[in-house]
């Protein structure tokens, strides 16, 4: 029975990278694909790709790059997100986030973007390898090095590493952005959560009542959560108030009222 995600040797001039890939994720190469291959993971000019195969598949691949024209506009209007308002920013206030859902970082870049300290958990070792791969290609560029510079990835288990911290080393506000919430209407607009889904099909569900009260522990000012803007709240427990925006809603959960 054939794997349900290969390395894919696409470009033979970066075999290199091919084969360094093949040995930290334990995945075998194929050079020649065939209609049972479900996910495939290259290397091509711009960096590495995840790419769903089938009749029904997204046409294009995804990979992280922070450079695209989306991410720049929202570099520019940065203080205007919604997520900026939910995490607490204000002023010269510097905080230290959690991002305790990394998946492909767009909004950790945001809120690096916006001078926060970025601490990135990624459990998936596919996901993280696609994340790893974008950073350094955006450490790479003069006009991202800064902002980058304030990101880091680990790849451990979320639960797992906000319960070891002690509280020196808590962070002001821990951040979850389960990509899968679950809802009764199961169609997925964007590809690459089509991709993402399909990836991690096989994953054990997240309790989300550990979580999050994981996360409430873990947090020294607030815990925010981002949800669809029509779904109920995490593990069903009710924020302490919520920004609400036209697709997504934040509903955060202030620690010192917790407890």
């Amino acid at each position: 029975m054939p794997k349900k995600i290969v390395i894919y040797q696409k470009f033979t001039e970066l075999n290199q990278l091919t084969q360094q890939l093949a040995k930290k994720l334990h995945l075998p190469i194929q050079k020649n694909l065939t209609a049972e291959q479900v996910l495939i993971l290259y290397y091509d000019k711009n960096g590495l790709c995840l790419q769903q195969l089938g009749k029904n598949a997204p046409k294009k691949s995804i990979r992280v790059d922070f450079a695209t024209k989306k991410i720049t506009l929202r570099i520019k209007a940065k203080h205007k997100e919604d997520i900026a308002k939910a995490v607490g920013i204000s002023g010269k206030t510097k905080l230290h986030v959690l991002d305790a859902t990394a998946g492909l970082g767009h909004d950790a870049f945001i809120l690096a973007a916006l001078g926060c300290s970025v601490t990135m958990l990624e459990n998936s070792p596919v996901i993280a390898t696609l994340l790893e791969d974008g950073l350094v290609r955006a450490a790479n560029n003069p006009n991202l090095r800064k902002i980058i510079s304030r990101m880091q990835l680990i790849k451990i288990n979320n639960i797992q590493y906000m319960q070891q911290l002690i509280s020196s080393q808590k962070p002001d506000v821990v951040y979850l952005d389960l990509m899968f919430p679950r809802r009764k209407k199961s169609a997925l607009v964007k590809k690459e959560m089509q991709i993402l889904k399909e990836l991690l099909s096989n994953a054990k569900p997240i309790d989300e009542k550990k979580l999050l009260d994981a996360a409430i522990k873990c947090a020294k000012k607030r815990v925010v959560v981002k949800r669809p803007r029509l779904a109920k709240p995490l593990a069903n427990q009710q924020p302490n108030f919520s920004i609400k925006g036209k697709i997504c809603r934040f509903d955060i959960y202030i620690s010192s009222i917790i407890g």
